[in-house]
């Protein structure tokens, strides 16, 4: 593998902040459910401007340690119904309900991702548009 080969493999994030995360925050949907850790989501975008600088503190305090924060992998699994008879098992999913701040930070770190692979060209034709065409 040559160097410059490397370097298209090499991800570097930027940190994130205030005014990014401040933006993420109030483009959540607030009719969707609250997360495991049980933060209103109504509240946290009425606030979002004295949540922005702590939550961007922890997403780059992560970023830096490369370790993502081991209460943000906590989750409730629920079962949504599909289709059928209401009471067989194999008629429902399960769901994972992830805190609402492992979102925002999956959110920031896949734009980052997705903004690398397409910079480095390293999405195959079947991966830009999700459907291989031959």
């Amino acid at each position: 593998m040559t160097h410059s080969q490397y370097d298209t493999l090499t991800v570097r994030y930027s940190q994130y902040d205030t005014l990014a995360v401040r933006e993420l925050i109030e483009s959540i949907n607030i009719k969707k459910s609250e997360g495991i850790d049980e933060i209103p989501l109504r509240i946290l975008k009425i606030g979002a401007d004295y949540a922005a600088e702590p939550i961007a503190d922890i997403f780059n305090l992560s970023i830096m340690s490369g370790s993502f924060p081991s209460q943000f992998k906590r989750a409730r699994i629920a079962p949504i119904f599909k289709k059928g008879h209401p009471t067989v098992s194999s008629n429902y999913r399960p769901i994972s309900i992830l805190p609402t701040l492992s979102k925002l930070l999956e959110t920031l770190i896949n734009s980052q991702l997705t903004s690398h692979f397409e910079m480095n060209e390293l999405f195959n034709d079947c991966q830009k548009i999700g459907v291989c065409l031959h």
